[in-house]
């Protein structure tokens, strides 16, 4: 009987993030192996576009998994724009 390494299990990575003309902010909420979820809020200390919000959302998820040892995983997003830039259609 083989034993895959929990890391090594596909871990899902959604993000949403939130802009006005006064500050900007996301939410991060990944999903890992054997039901683990980690989430996480975001304030910027910078004022940014919606689009830029996204961007930096997105980084920082990517660092969470990272940090979390992920190695497979597939982001979700509402950003058609970002979406279309990351999968090339764009």
């Amino acid at each position: 009987m083989s034993h895959e390494p929990e890391k090594t299990k596909l871990w899902i990575l959604h993000v949403d993030e939130s802009s006005n003309p006064k500050e900007a902010g996301a939410g991060i909420v990944l999903e890992g192996p054997g039901d683990l979820t980690v989430q996480q809020s975001l304030k910027f200390g910078f004022k940014t576009s919606n689009n830029g919000a996204e961007y930096k959302a997105l980084l920082a998820g990517l660092d969470l998994e990272r940090d979390m040892g992920a190695e497979h995983q597939v982001c979700n997003n509402d950003s058609q724009l970002m979406v279309g830039h990351l999968s090339g259609e764009f």
